[in-house]
């Protein structure tokens, strides 16, 4: 077994909130509320922030409302394969998605309208890793 099947085994993934936004700001918004997240690149800021925030923020461009879901297993910053595994299984099921990796924990944004299918996906590749594990284990075909 390796490191990669075990993070998929124990995958608990979980929607934090209700609708996120991710917005595109200048440099000099003034923030009415800490934000999820702040990117500063070149040319202009990304921001997350919830829905409850959203009326307050003033915005070049504004996303379609997204749904975030923590991965809810401990991963570190140099673990291998695990973005792209739940990245490739929910692109099979044709659901885009946007992977935030923090110090313990991933987050996948998608939109708010799929988050159950991608639930249902993610659930789907830690039981496939599990079964993959029992199977090896027990001597059958991997």
């Amino acid at each position: 077994m390796n490191h990669l099947s075990d993070l998929l085994r124990n995958l608990t993934p979980m929607r934090l909130g209700s609708q996120w936004y991710f917005a595109l700001c200048h440099h000099d918004t003034p923030f009415p509320k800490q934000p999820f997240l702040v990117l500063r690149e070149a040319q202009h800021c990304t921001v997350i922030f919830d829905a409850a925030q959203r009326a307050q923020w003033k915005t070049i461009e504004i996303s379609e409302p997204m749904a975030c879901i923590q991965l809810g297993v401990a991963s570190a910053l140099h673990d291998v394969g695990l973005t792209a595994a739940v990245s490739q299984a929910l692109a099979a099921e044709n659901i885009s998605c946007n992977v935030i990796a923090a110090y313990q924990h991933d987050y996948l944004f998608v939109p708010a309208a799929q988050v159950e299918r991608a639930l249902t996906t993610l659930l789907g590749l830690s039981q496939a890793a599990s079964e993959h594990v029992s199977r090896a284990v027990s001597g059958g075909t991997p």
